[in-house]
């Protein structure tokens, strides 16, 4: 990396450095990216979103001729998925327009610091737009010579692909570039070629090595010391949030936050991050790098700042662990997360030393105590320098694998930059397992063994224990009490079966303890802890949905925009006002300005769990920025026991990832208590979720209660959401019949009825005849007629609803709702 350019700090807003393609080699790396998504109108100098070095590379659509015919315009049009890399979803794109005989698009492709040049973009035409693309390179900026064949442009997006890994001169040119030049176009002036995610990779030509990273997946609560979740050495370096002055005012804590997949490296989703609070005048970020065995060092992270957060950043560095230097520029600080790199490749003192540091200080923030900065992902890379052996590492610990199965060891040899990477292996119970000289163990029987491996250059050893485990037969049956149950999911230990015709499902498992959950539409949702330590064979039971819809949100009718209550399409009880609304947490009532999410219609809603005869028809939207927000549904439950709440939902691209649930019997306090489950990750297309609250002590007959959804994952981001319809609650209706003194009573069955119900009596009133009277809600007698116990009556001719049905038997009157669906 002698030849870096100088980047002393350059902030971006780019999702990773290390991204994919179809023809691109492990080690390739994201050079130039234009995704296009921030495009608006007229484009005439279009700088890269994502780029490599100091300057951005651009584009521009241009006469070939300069004094030739006029040509098109160049603006914005919609984009594409193809090609888009991750966090980047189809946004705009741009189109070169007609006339372009005398047109083409110019590209700047500075490749200094990389070969093996891959260049990528999707494209189509418009009907009236150019058939044909011919490209141009230069390695000079000046000159152009033809390059690779003439491709015929689609009108649907698709991907093109140029491979200039074999072209002299392209490599470590900052003057590489590209243009592409419009054939066989139709003359019409509206005709146009479209361009998306227009990507440039290579290989870095000085291999560099991740030294220190912290992903912060796995950071919750209030935070002091955090280590970094990978490191190269023996010791991990470490972060803190500290006093400037330990004498001077007090600063606020440091704790998690949503994270970002800005910067994240081996595949590291966005998780969690941290955030130093308010007040933090007399605050600072300390992050401990050692060094040692490397040089060239690359500072890297993501960061972004709370409506009420420090506006600034300043970095400091220190050689001795004691006296910090500033390096750099003090950089603002914006509210969405963006790539802050720091390049120390000239300064020498840092390189091949374990006390180097950083300081990270705040300037011109609010005195809101709530203000916050966050950061994710904070990587330092460099290039390792040649060494002799010193020690070795296994990499994996504690492998468990199963008879007959084999597990690939791999060792880090120490320092990472050491000559001599040759090592040998060995396991100390041949019986139990074999490894090969590649690392490679086989598992040969139930027990354990230690496996060891050497290092030729000094005989260094490190050791591991590998766990052989037996493989047992689990069954398991599913009822609903009286017959078996067929196609119930089973999920178990992260794998899933349905039940066969039987209502059988069978696993092969290890011995352990596992979570066993199903689910079948219709019935409650089942949880339970299963131990297994041999063969077994399990029965399990699972309770229908109770059967009385109470409340139902169908949105087909929700006005058009942002929404900010939701009333029930359909309630059962009277006097009673189920609703929806997107609320503050209490921790954020405070400061509104942390989170910007709002409620509107979505146009495609779900046919899953329709009620009541209802179309797919419209969906409420519940959009991003969701942190330190809550989705209420207030759900009555006056004169009704075992709640359970059924609801279809899915996430956009960048929607929130987990719903969590939790109730309210006061309609304040909430908690999630014999709730299950408590939390359900959300997929990318519409899937059925069922609350069970049937075990919930003050669910029942309670007019206050409420259920909350809070959300995980992607919570940060502005243009995410998630999607719900059909959100009903069912539940039993406790009968308002009362028993007749010599403890005879009637029933009415079933409720909710299809349009046949039968009215029964017990005891002495199993054969008396009485007569029936069925009203609508606001009173208007619909239907009556004389009933006999255990007959069917017929009410299908009627529109589906509820109605109230009263009976007058031996001289008495009984009422009941009586629902049609």
């Amino acid at each position: 990396m002698k030849n870096r350019k100088s980047m002393k700090l350059r902030i971006l807003p780019v999702i990773g450095l290390f991204l994919s393609l179809s023809f691109q080699s492990f080690s390739q790396e994201m050079i130039h990216y234009w995704h296009f998504n921030a495009a608006s109108g007229i484009q005439d100098e279009v700088p890269a979103d994502v780029f490599s070095g100091g300057e951005a590379p651009v584009l521009v659509y241009q006469k070939i001729d300069p004094n030739g015919p006029e040509i098109g315009i160049m603006d914005d049009v919609g984009g594409s998925n193809i090609n888009a890399q991750p966090g980047f979803e189809a946004g705009r794109g741009i189109r070169p327009r007609n006339p372009s005989f005398n047109g083409e698009l110019y590209i700047q492709l500075n490749s200094e610091g990389f070969e093996n040049l891959q260049l990528s973009y999707a494209t189509e035409r418009s009907g009236q737009g150019m058939l044909k693309q011919v490209f141009y390179v230069s390695t000079d900026g000046e000159n152009f010579f033809p390059f690779g064949d003439t491709i015929d442009i689609e009108t649907d997006y698709h991907l093109v692909e140029l491979d200039f890994s074999s072209l002299p001169g392209a490599d470590n040119n900052p003057d590489f570039s590209l243009k592409i030049r419009f054939l066989e176009q139709n003359t019409a002036d509206n005709g146009n070629n479209r361009f998306d995610n227009i990507l440039l990779v290579g290989d870095p030509l000085f291999e560099t090595a991740i030294v220190h990273y912290w992903h912060l997946n796995n950071v919750s609560g209030v935070l002091d010391t955090v280590f970094a979740d990978y490191f190269n050495g023996l010791h991990p370096s470490y972060l803190l949030y500290r006093k400037i002055d330990p004498n001077g005012d007090d600063i606020g804590i440091m704790d998690d936050v949503g994270g970002s997949a800005i910067n994240a490296r081996n595949n590291y989703e966005a998780g969690r991050g941290i955030r130093p609070r308010n007040p933090s005048l007399n605050g600072e970020l300390f992050i401990s790098l050692n060094s040692e065995g490397f040089e060239d060092l690359l500072l890297s992270y993501a960061t972004e700042r709370s409506g009420q957060g420090m506006l600034k950043q300043v970095l400091y560095y220190t050689t001795d662990g004691e006296n910090f230097t500033p390096f750099g520029d003090t950089f603002e600080v914006a509210t969405s997360y963006q790539l802050a790199a720091f390049d120390f490749s000239s300064i020498p003192e840092v390189n091949d030393n374990p006390n180097f540091g950083v300081l990270i200080r705040f300037l011109d923030q609010n005195t809101a105590d709530n203000g916050n900065n966050r950061f994710d992902n904070i990587v330092l890379e460099a290039t390792p320098k040649d060494a002799v052996v010193e020690g070795v590492v296994i990499n994996e610990k504690d492998v468990r694998i199963v008879v007959g199965s084999e597990f690939e060891f791999s060792a880090t040899i120490l320092p990472l930059n050491a000559n001599n990477q040759n090592v040998s292996w060995r396991s100390l119970n041949e019986e139990v397992a074999v490894i090969d000289e590649s690392g490679r163990a086989d598992g040969l029987r139930a027990g354990s063994t230690h496996i060891v491996v050497t290092t030729e250059d000094g005989g260094f050893e490190d050791s591991s224990l590998l766990t052989v485990l037996q493989i047992y037969e689990l069954e398991v049956l599913v009822t609903d009490g009286t017959q078996p149950l067929e196609d119930v999911e089973l999920i178990l230990g992260g794998e899933a079966q349905h039940t066969n015709a039987s209502g059988i499902a069978g696993f092969s498992i290890t011995a352990d303890k596992y979570d066993l959950k199903a689910s079948k539409s219709g019935f409650l949702p089942y949880f339970r802890e299963v131990l297994i330590e041999s063969d077994t064979s399990i029965k399990i039971e699972l309770n229908q949905i109770p059967g009385t819809l109470l409340h139902y949100w169908h949105f087909n009718g929700i006005p058009v925009g942002t929404i900010d209550l939701v009333d029930a399409d359909y309630t059962i009880i009277e006097d009673s006002r189920p609703v929806i609304y997107y609320d503050f947490l209490p921790d954020y009532v405070e400061n509104p300005d942390m989170t910007i999410g709002y409620m509107d219609d979505y146009v495609n809603g779900s046919i899953l769990n329709v009620q009541l005869g209802q179309p797919a028809g419209a969906a409420l939207r519940v959009r991003n920025r969701s942190e330190g927000r809550a989705l209420i549904i207030e759900i009555p439950t006056t004169g009704a026991k075992n709640i359970s709440l059924v609801f279809d939902v899915y996430r956009s691209g960048q929607g929130m990832l987990i719903n969590h649930f939790e109730y309210s019997i006061d309609g304040t306090n909430f908690q999630n208590v014999d709730l299950y489950p408590v939390s359900v990750d959300i997929p990318e297309e519409y899937a059925t979720q069922t609350i069970d609250l049937t075990g919930v002590e003050g669910a029942n007959d309670n007019p206050n209660f409420a259920i909350r959804i809070t959300y995980e994952g992607n919570t940060d981001q502005g243009n995410g959401n998630n999607r719900y319809d059909n959100i009903a609650v069912f539940g039993d209706l406790v009968s308002s019949i009362p028993s007749i003194q010599t403890g005879e009573s009637i029933r009415i069955f079933p409720n909710p009825s299809s349009g046949s119900v039968k009215i029964e009596g017990n005891g002495n009133l199993s054969n008396e005849t009485g007569t029936f009277y069925l009203f609508s809600l606001d009173g208007k007698l619909i239907k009556s007629g004389e009933f006999q116990s255990g007959k069917i009556l017929r009410f299908e001719d009627l529109p589906r609803g509820p109605y109230t049905i009263l009976l007058d038997w031996r001289g008495e009157q009984f009422q009941e709702r009586l629902i049609l669906h």
